[in-house]
């Protein structure tokens, strides 16, 4: 399930960000002031049902207010010293929809609405 870590809430110019984890996946969102999601993302191994810590890369599926979705995946390899962040267009969508509706029980209702209607948008 994922919980949210408040000691993690931070300020990120004029918008709250919180982290939410389990150990699929972590869920950051941007807030406004007044509560309003501007962008989230969710990182998870490449393969959620890839086992814990086996050295598994990771995807990102981040939606932002002005520019929508975006599918990353970050190569932690390869003899660079720094993980680098290449767009890849694609990712399991049915596998990510079922897997956050599944373990968010623990975010809040308003968080856990918005994030879910804008998943679900996606096609499967």
């Amino acid at each position: 399930m994922l919980v949210e870590i408040s000691s993690a809430r931070t300020k990120d110019g004029d918008r709250d960000r919180r982290w939410f984890t389990c150990h699929v996946f972590d869920l950051y969102t941007w807030e406004t002031a007044a509560g309003s999601v501007e962008k989230f993302q969710i990182c998870y191994k490449g393969r959620i049902s890839a086992t814990p810590g086996d050295g598994a890369e990771e995807d990102i599926l981040t939606w932002d207010l002005e520019f929508g979705f975006r599918f990353d995946h970050i190569e932690a390899e390869r003899g660079f010293s720094t993980p680098i962040l290449r767009e890849t267009g694609t990712f399991d969508v049915s596998e990510i929809k079922y897997e956050f509706e599944y373990r968010a029980s623990g975010i809040d209702d308003e968080t856990l609405n918005f994030v879910a209607s804008k998943i679900s948008t996606l096609p499967t």
